[in-house]
């Protein structure tokens, strides 16, 4: 069933060829009497690579695409370099160091690396890729779509081309900044508001919110908040113990979220 040259290339005429051999990439490869082959899918032609009237008997070809031949009358042979080189892939998206990336489903997009057929992305919020978000060397296609990344945080990415064990260098490491979200307007529990009666010694509570890391509370005796109280703009917890109050006096009381992005408004 095998299609027969019915006259073969006249390169071959006078040639005894002793060995045929492939590598990863489709590369054909023919070792004779003095000379080795390949062929050139693209023009359809077999190329004459080597000539050195050595009598070869046996080619072949590594992990690594270097060409083997061995010699009927002893001695074997290893091409200096590869038969290819997996090109470098280019990154197109996003820019180098954009700002203001969306953090839920953030798309990454490359060009074609010649010759390869898979792609290794590593995504890192350090730029020696110390530690990982993504490590993947399974992606078959032009792109990768990180889910769920942190808003207001810089992440390095870098990608480079696979054809099975050969492998391009990286690509330069390129940076983005995922947009902010600032903490929403917080929520006052307790006191309630134009409460009155309460003890010298109490404790302000409000709601957390999502968003937040850490609460800034004012305490004051004037609506303008232009003399304080009590402040404290380092608080983990949605509660601030107050004393040393006044008796029959009105106060005023606000917090505010902080998080990377900044702080959200005031209560």
């Amino acid at each position: 069933g095998l299609t027969r040259w019915t006259k073969p290339p006249s390169i071959f005429k006078g040639i005894s060829m002793q060995s045929i051999a492939m590598n990863l990439a489709g590369n054909v490869y023919a070792a004779g009497h003095g000379a080795l082959f390949e062929y050139d899918e693209k023009t359809a032609l077999w190329v004459r690579r080597v000539t050195d009237n050595r009598f070869y008997s046996l080619c072949g070809t590594d992990v690594r695409t270097h060409v083997y031949c061995a010699e009927l009358w002893g001695g074997l042979y290893k091409s200096t370099t590869p038969a290819i080189t997996i090109s470098v892939p280019e990154q197109t998206s996003p820019l180098n160091e954009a700002k203001d990336i969306t953090h839920i489903n953030t798309p990454l997009q490359w060009k074609q690396s010649t010759y390869a057929e898979q792609y290794y992305l590593q995504i890192s919020t350090t730029p020696d890729f110390s530690t990982f978000i993504v490590n993947d060397s399974s992606i078959k296609a032009l792109n990768y779509t990180a889910k769920n990344l942190e808003y207001s945080r810089q992440y390095y990415w870098r990608v480079k081309g696979l054809l099975g064990s050969l492998s391009s260098d990286w690509s330069p490491v390129r940076s983005f900044t995922t947009q902010a979200v600032y903490p929403a307007k917080l929520t006052l529990s307790s006191p309630p508001n134009a409460s009155v009666g309460q003890t010298l010694e109490n404790l302000l509570r409000w709601n957390k919110g999502a968003e937040a890391d850490t609460f800034a509370v004012q305490l004051s005796m004037s609506v303008d908040f232009s003399v304080l109280h009590a402040q404290d703009s380092t608080l983990t917890n949605n509660v601030f113990p107050i004393k040393d109050l006044k008796n029959s006096t009105q106060y005023f009381w606000r917090v505010r979220g902080k998080n990377r992005a900044g702080y959200g408004p005031w209560s």
